[in-house]
């Protein structure tokens, strides 16, 4: 049995969105029980421990929530691909794209294939035939905004509710933190503004990601000493 190891994308993409987005949800509950002081836990290194579990377990729940409230990488893909794109792919490249897709699956060219098809082959062929160093640096930047981007989105919206009702005061594993209506609105607003940024790097790194697989995969095949397939050889036989 392996031992199980922390990645990168452990700590950016689910234990730090988590931190954040846990604190606004002790804001929540707090505004749910009026009045009530949250205790995280009374030893500092058991509330430490129960901290950081609770918060990686959080940022699971925020990359599934970030999934469905922003682009998936294929569709990014097939809006740059569409014709009214203003900042799209080029026509060339987007054939090429497809050439290279037909070439991999052996499907001849009169066979049709999806822009979401097509993605998805230059993908897995640069992750496994390239190198992926470039990529990993995207995908780990890409899972970090987006789930920083529900965390702080779901702290603006619970301390703006808390500066509209009611005071706060959280017990923080060792630090007890009180706010009043002002400073809860103050961070209501600084929360939102961090996560209309966040949104948007997480929109650019898509565009990285559906760009970097599709020129990685150009670039491989075309000075790859390895020659794939010709999609000619796997045309149906003439009647």
């Amino acid at each position: 049995m392996k031992t199980a190891q922390l990645t990168v994308y452990d700590v950016l993409g689910y234990l730090v969105p988590g931190c954040v987005g846990l604190v606004g949800l002790l804001i929540a509950v707090n505004l749910c029980f009026d009045g009530m002081s949250i205790h995280f836990y009374s030893s500092e290194l058991a509330g430490g421990a129960v901290f950081v579990v609770v918060s990686y377990i959080l940022g699971h729940a925020f990359q599934s929530a970030g999934n469905m409230l922003t682009s998936s990488i294929p569709s990014v893909y097939e809006s740059l691909c569409a014709k009214d794109s203003n900042n799209g792919i080029d026509g060339e490249l987007a054939k090429a794209a497809q050439k290279i897709a037909h070439q991999l699956s052996g499907i001849p060219l009169q066979k049709t294939l999806s822009t979401r098809t097509i993605w998805e082959l230059c993908d897995h062929y640069v992750q496994q035939c390239c190198r992926t160093e470039n990529r990993e640096i995207y995908v780990y930047r890409h899972g970090f905004y987006r789930g920083m981007f529900v965390a702080f989105a779901l702290l603006s919206f619970a301390a703006f509710l808390s500066s509209l009702f009611s005071s706060s005061a959280v017990n923080l594993v060792i630090a007890r933190l009180e706010w009043a209506k002002l400073p809860m609105a103050v961070l209501a607003g600084v929360s939102a503004v961090f996560a209309w940024l966040f949104y948007k790097r997480c929109g650019r790194f898509s565009r990285y990601l559906a760009m970097h697989s599709v020129l990685s995969s150009i670039i491989a095949t075309r000075h790859s000493s390895r020659m794939l397939p010709d999609s000619k050889s796997s045309e149906d036989p003439q009647d």
